[in-house]
Protein backbone atom coordinates (compact mmCIF):
# COMPACT_ATOMS: atom_id res chain seq x y z
CA UNK A 1 0.00 0.00 0.00
CA UNK A 2 2.94 2.28 1.04
CA UNK A 3 4.85 2.34 -2.36
CA UNK A 4 1.62 3.39 -4.50
CA UNK A 5 1.33 6.25 -2.33
CA UNK A 6 4.63 7.15 -2.47
CA UNK A 7 5.04 6.86 -6.29
CA UNK A 8 1.62 8.78 -6.57
CA UNK A 9 3.06 12.04 -4.40
CA UNK A 10 6.41 12.00 -6.39
CA UNK A 11 4.00 12.17 -10.00
CA UNK A 12 1.76 14.89 -8.61
CA UNK A 13 1.91 18.02 -11.55
CA UNK A 14 -0.30 21.17 -10.74
CA UNK A 15 -3.02 19.04 -12.13
CA UNK A 16 -3.42 18.01 -8.65
CA UNK A 17 -5.86 20.30 -6.61
CA UNK A 18 -4.33 21.34 -3.11
CA UNK A 19 -7.26 18.82 -1.27
CA UNK A 20 -6.53 15.76 -3.19
CA UNK A 21 -3.10 16.42 -2.92
CA UNK A 22 -4.04 16.73 1.21
CA UNK A 23 -6.20 13.82 0.98
CA UNK A 24 -3.09 11.50 -0.14
CA UNK A 25 -0.63 12.64 2.43
CA UNK A 26 -3.24 11.77 4.65
CA UNK A 27 -3.63 8.43 3.34
CA UNK A 28 0.48 8.04 3.49
CA UNK A 29 0.11 8.94 7.19
CA UNK A 30 -2.07 6.60 7.94
CA UNK A 31 0.03 3.77 6.13
CA UNK A 32 3.18 5.21 8.25
CA UNK A 33 1.27 5.15 11.85
CA UNK A 34 0.16 1.36 10.88
CA UNK A 35 3.77 0.79 10.75
CA UNK A 36 4.32 2.09 13.50
CA UNK A 37 6.57 5.11 12.23
CA UNK A 38 4.99 7.47 14.28
CA UNK A 39 6.97 10.48 13.38
CA UNK A 40 6.95 9.73 9.44
CA UNK A 41 3.13 9.53 10.02
CA UNK A 42 3.31 13.12 11.91
CA UNK A 43 5.26 14.06 8.71
CA UNK A 44 2.57 13.14 6.61
CA UNK A 45 -0.21 14.24 8.29
CA UNK A 46 1.32 18.04 8.77
CA UNK A 47 1.95 18.26 5.36
CA UNK A 48 -1.67 17.17 4.41
CA UNK A 49 -3.08 20.02 7.13
CA UNK A 50 -0.82 22.58 4.92
CA UNK A 51 -2.71 21.74 2.06
CA UNK A 52 -6.19 21.69 3.76
CA UNK A 53 -6.58 22.79 7.20
CA UNK A 54 -10.12 21.88 7.29
CA UNK A 55 -8.98 17.81 7.15
CA UNK A 56 -10.69 17.45 10.87
CA UNK A 57 -9.78 13.29 10.13
CA UNK A 58 -6.03 14.18 9.58
CA UNK A 59 -5.58 16.88 12.67
CA UNK A 60 -7.45 14.19 14.85
CA UNK A 61 -4.65 11.10 13.47
CA UNK A 62 -2.18 13.71 13.91
CA UNK A 63 -3.06 14.30 17.93
CA UNK A 64 -3.10 10.47 17.70
CA UNK A 65 0.52 10.33 16.38
CA UNK A 66 1.30 12.49 19.20
CA UNK A 67 -0.22 10.72 21.46
CA UNK A 68 1.49 7.26 20.56
CA UNK A 69 4.96 9.42 20.16
CA UNK A 70 4.49 10.58 23.81
CA UNK A 71 3.95 13.91 22.34
CA UNK A 72 1.46 15.17 25.50
CA UNK A 73 1.94 18.59 25.13
CA UNK A 74 1.24 18.80 21.81
CA UNK A 75 -1.38 16.10 21.60
CA UNK A 76 -3.42 17.92 23.96
CA UNK A 77 -3.40 21.24 22.59
CA UNK A 78 -4.57 20.41 19.20
CA UNK A 79 -7.07 18.23 20.50
CA UNK A 80 -8.07 21.08 23.09
CA UNK A 81 -8.50 23.47 19.70
CA UNK A 82 -10.77 20.47 17.72
CA UNK A 83 -13.06 19.89 20.86
CA UNK A 84 -13.45 24.17 21.01
CA UNK A 85 -14.99 23.90 17.58
CA UNK A 86 -17.14 20.47 18.46
CA UNK A 87 -17.34 20.84 22.20
CA UNK A 88 -19.66 17.32 22.46
CA UNK A 89 -17.30 14.97 19.85
CA UNK A 90 -16.95 11.86 21.81
CA UNK A 91 -14.18 10.30 19.58
CA UNK A 92 -11.57 13.81 21.01
CA UNK A 93 -13.04 13.65 24.51
CA UNK A 94 -11.66 9.81 24.68
CA UNK A 95 -8.32 10.70 22.93
CA UNK A 96 -7.95 13.11 25.31
CA UNK A 97 -8.72 10.66 27.57
CA UNK A 98 -6.69 8.07 25.95
CA UNK A 99 -3.36 10.47 26.39
CA UNK A 100 -4.13 11.62 30.50
CA UNK A 101 -4.04 7.77 30.86
CA UNK A 102 -1.10 7.63 28.85
CA UNK A 103 0.44 9.87 31.15
CA UNK A 104 -0.97 8.27 34.32
CA UNK A 105 -2.93 11.22 35.31
CA UNK A 106 -5.94 8.60 35.87
CA UNK A 107 -8.54 11.32 37.40
CA UNK A 108 -8.19 13.59 34.67
CA UNK A 109 -8.55 10.50 32.24
CA UNK A 110 -11.65 9.25 34.13
CA UNK A 111 -13.28 13.50 33.62
CA UNK A 112 -13.05 12.65 29.51
CA UNK A 113 -14.47 9.44 29.93
CA UNK A 114 -16.83 10.22 32.12
CA UNK A 115 -18.01 13.43 29.59
CA UNK A 116 -18.39 11.35 27.11
CA UNK A 117 -20.66 9.14 28.94
CA UNK A 118 -22.91 12.20 29.60
CA UNK A 119 -22.93 12.78 26.04
CA UNK A 120 -23.13 8.90 25.28
CA UNK A 121 -24.45 6.96 27.78
CA UNK A 122 -24.30 2.82 26.17
CA UNK A 123 -20.32 4.23 24.81
CA UNK A 124 -18.98 0.43 25.00
CA UNK A 125 -15.07 2.12 25.07
CA UNK A 126 -15.77 4.73 27.54
CA UNK A 127 -17.35 2.20 29.51
CA UNK A 128 -14.55 0.06 30.06
CA UNK A 129 -11.75 2.41 30.33
CA UNK A 130 -14.00 3.83 33.72
CA UNK A 131 -14.42 0.56 35.03
CA UNK A 132 -10.06 -0.75 34.09
CA UNK A 133 -9.46 3.38 35.50
CA UNK A 134 -11.62 2.67 38.53
CA UNK A 135 -10.10 -0.84 39.38
CA UNK A 136 -6.69 0.57 38.77
CA UNK A 137 -6.91 3.03 41.48
CA UNK A 138 -8.23 0.20 43.88
CA UNK A 139 -11.64 1.04 43.71
CA UNK A 140 -12.38 -2.42 43.46
CA UNK A 141 -16.46 -1.99 44.56
CA UNK A 142 -16.91 0.96 42.12
CA UNK A 143 -14.79 -0.66 39.90
CA UNK A 144 -16.93 -4.43 40.07
CA UNK A 145 -20.24 -2.52 39.52
CA UNK A 146 -18.84 -0.39 36.51
CA UNK A 147 -17.66 -3.93 34.88
CA UNK A 148 -20.83 -5.24 35.33
CA UNK A 149 -23.00 -2.17 33.92
CA UNK A 150 -20.83 -2.73 31.48
CA UNK A 151 -21.56 -6.21 30.72
CA UNK A 152 -25.36 -5.66 30.87
CA UNK A 153 -24.71 -3.30 28.04
CA UNK A 154 -22.14 -5.57 25.88
CA UNK A 155 -22.15 -8.96 26.80
CA UNK A 156 -18.86 -8.98 26.25
CA UNK A 157 -16.91 -12.20 27.64
CA UNK A 158 -13.67 -10.14 28.50
CA UNK A 159 -15.18 -8.70 30.85
CA UNK A 160 -16.52 -11.41 32.87
CA UNK A 161 -12.37 -11.52 33.63
CA UNK A 162 -12.55 -8.30 35.71
CA UNK A 163 -16.03 -9.47 37.36
CA UNK A 164 -14.36 -13.01 38.34
CA UNK A 165 -11.52 -11.07 39.77
CA UNK A 166 -13.09 -8.48 41.60
CA UNK A 167 -15.51 -10.74 43.43
CA UNK A 168 -12.75 -12.82 44.39
CA UNK A 169 -10.58 -10.12 45.39
CA UNK A 170 -13.46 -8.40 47.80
CA UNK A 171 -13.82 -12.19 48.79
CA UNK A 172 -17.27 -13.26 47.44
CA UNK A 173 -15.22 -16.63 45.72
CA UNK A 174 -18.31 -18.63 44.64
CA UNK A 175 -19.50 -15.63 42.57
CA UNK A 176 -15.76 -15.09 41.14
CA UNK A 177 -15.81 -18.86 40.58
CA UNK A 178 -19.07 -18.35 38.69
CA UNK A 179 -18.11 -15.43 36.59
CA UNK A 180 -14.29 -16.80 35.53
CA UNK A 181 -15.91 -20.10 34.60
CA UNK A 182 -18.29 -18.32 32.56
CA UNK A 183 -14.85 -16.52 30.97
CA UNK A 184 -13.03 -19.84 30.39
CA UNK A 185 -16.06 -21.21 28.68
CA UNK A 186 -16.26 -18.52 26.15
CA UNK A 187 -13.11 -17.59 26.08
CA UNK A 188 -10.81 -20.81 26.56
CA UNK A 189 -7.70 -21.31 29.01
CA UNK A 190 -5.91 -17.74 30.16
CA UNK A 191 -2.88 -17.90 32.64
CA UNK A 192 -3.59 -15.40 34.79
CA UNK A 193 -7.81 -17.01 35.28
CA UNK A 194 -7.02 -20.22 35.69
CA UNK A 195 -4.41 -19.11 38.46
CA UNK A 196 -6.71 -17.03 39.91
CA UNK A 197 -9.78 -19.70 39.85
CA UNK A 198 -6.97 -22.44 41.53
CA UNK A 199 -6.53 -20.34 44.36
CA UNK A 200 -10.41 -19.81 44.71
CA UNK A 201 -10.88 -23.55 44.37
CA UNK A 202 -7.88 -24.18 46.75
CA UNK A 203 -9.38 -21.64 49.51
CA UNK A 204 -13.13 -22.89 48.84
CA UNK A 205 -11.19 -26.44 49.51
CA UNK A 206 -12.02 -27.74 46.20
CA UNK A 207 -8.86 -29.31 46.14
CA UNK A 208 -9.14 -31.65 42.80
CA UNK A 209 -10.47 -28.82 41.16
CA UNK A 210 -7.42 -26.55 42.46
CA UNK A 211 -5.05 -28.82 41.19
CA UNK A 212 -6.76 -29.35 37.24
CA UNK A 213 -6.43 -25.65 36.90
CA UNK A 214 -3.14 -25.22 38.05
CA UNK A 215 -2.00 -28.04 35.64
CA UNK A 216 -3.82 -26.45 33.39
CA UNK A 217 -2.07 -22.58 33.70
CA UNK A 218 1.69 -24.79 34.48
CA UNK A 219 0.61 -26.00 30.68
CA UNK A 220 0.87 -22.51 29.95
CA UNK A 221 3.88 -21.36 31.84
CA UNK A 222 5.38 -24.35 33.05
CA UNK A 223 8.10 -22.51 35.08
CA UNK A 224 5.39 -20.15 36.86
CA UNK A 225 7.23 -20.80 40.65
CA UNK A 226 4.39 -19.10 42.83
CA UNK A 227 2.08 -21.79 41.21
CA UNK A 228 4.00 -24.80 41.51
CA UNK A 229 4.40 -24.14 44.68
CA UNK A 230 0.95 -23.76 45.66
CA UNK A 231 0.21 -27.13 43.69
CA UNK A 232 2.90 -28.30 45.94
CA UNK A 233 1.03 -27.68 49.15
CA UNK A 234 -2.27 -28.79 48.41
CA UNK A 235 -0.43 -32.13 47.52
CA UNK A 236 1.43 -32.37 50.89
CA UNK A 237 -1.25 -30.74 52.75
CA UNK A 238 -4.86 -31.91 51.65
CA UNK A 239 -4.55 -34.55 49.13
CA UNK A 240 -1.45 -36.31 50.96
CA UNK A 241 0.31 -37.02 47.29
CA UNK A 242 4.30 -36.74 48.78
CA UNK A 243 6.24 -38.29 46.02
CA UNK A 244 4.24 -35.72 43.48
CA UNK A 245 3.92 -32.86 46.19
CA UNK A 246 7.80 -33.30 46.70
CA UNK A 247 8.01 -33.12 42.69
CA UNK A 248 6.23 -29.97 42.40
CA UNK A 249 8.26 -28.17 45.27
CA UNK A 250 11.31 -29.49 43.97
CA UNK A 251 10.29 -27.64 40.56
CA UNK A 252 9.17 -24.79 42.41
CA UNK A 253 12.33 -23.76 44.21
CA UNK A 254 14.45 -24.82 40.61
CA UNK A 255 11.98 -21.70 38.83
CA UNK A 256 12.84 -19.60 41.46
CA UNK A 257 10.14 -19.62 44.30
CA UNK A 258 11.62 -17.40 47.12
CA UNK A 259 8.50 -16.46 49.30
CA UNK A 260 10.31 -17.15 53.15
CA UNK A 261 6.55 -16.80 54.85
CA UNK A 262 4.54 -19.45 52.17
CA UNK A 263 7.55 -21.76 52.78
CA UNK A 264 7.65 -21.48 56.89
CA UNK A 265 4.01 -22.34 56.62
CA UNK A 266 4.24 -24.57 54.60
CA UNK A 267 6.95 -26.21 57.11
CA UNK A 268 5.05 -25.90 60.14
CA UNK A 269 2.18 -27.13 58.84
CA UNK A 270 0.61 -29.77 61.50
CA UNK A 271 -0.75 -32.04 58.21
CA UNK A 272 2.41 -32.32 56.51
CA UNK A 273 3.05 -35.68 54.79
CA UNK A 274 6.63 -36.26 54.25
CA UNK A 275 7.39 -33.90 56.60
CA UNK A 276 11.46 -33.87 56.93
CA UNK A 277 11.78 -34.12 53.13
CA UNK A 278 10.26 -31.22 53.18
CA UNK A 279 11.91 -28.91 55.70
CA UNK A 280 14.89 -30.19 54.99
CA UNK A 281 14.28 -29.14 51.11
CA UNK A 282 13.36 -25.78 52.17
CA UNK A 283 16.12 -25.63 54.75
CA UNK A 284 18.60 -26.57 52.31
CA UNK A 285 17.17 -24.20 49.88
CA UNK A 286 17.46 -20.98 52.37
CA UNK A 287 13.48 -20.74 52.71
CA UNK A 288 12.98 -21.73 56.47
CA UNK A 289 15.68 -21.98 59.38
CA UNK A 290 15.20 -25.51 61.19
CA UNK A 291 15.32 -25.16 64.67
CA UNK A 292 18.49 -27.05 66.69
CA UNK A 293 17.31 -28.74 69.39
CA UNK A 294 20.42 -27.37 72.18
CA UNK A 295 23.37 -30.19 72.78
CA UNK A 296 22.79 -32.47 75.52
CA UNK A 297 25.49 -31.19 78.46
CA UNK A 298 27.16 -34.76 79.79
CA UNK A 299 26.49 -35.93 83.06
CA UNK A 300 28.95 -35.00 85.81
CA UNK A 301 31.34 -37.39 86.35
CA UNK A 302 30.75 -39.03 89.68
CA UNK A 303 32.23 -37.71 92.86
CA UNK A 304 35.30 -39.74 93.63
CA UNK A 305 35.14 -41.33 97.36
CA UNK A 306 36.63 -39.85 100.02
CA UNK A 307 39.85 -41.52 101.86
CA UNK A 308 38.87 -44.04 104.36
CA UNK A 309 35.74 -44.60 102.51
Amino acid sequence: MLLPIVLLLASCVTGVSPREAAKTYYDLGNAYAQLGEQDKATAAYLRALQLDSSLFQASYNLARAYVESSQFAKATALLNSLLEKDPRNTITLETLGYAAYKQDKLDVALGYYRRVLDIAPAEKNALFNVALILEKQGKKEEALVAFKHLYEVSSDPTVLSHIGMLDIALGDLPDGIHYLEAYQKEKGDNFDVLVALGSAYQKEQQFDRAITAYNAALSLKPKAADVLFDKAQILLTAIDDGTEGLKALHAAIEAGFDDKTKAKALGSSSNLVEADKVRQLLSDSHLITIEKLPEAVPPAPDKAPAKGE
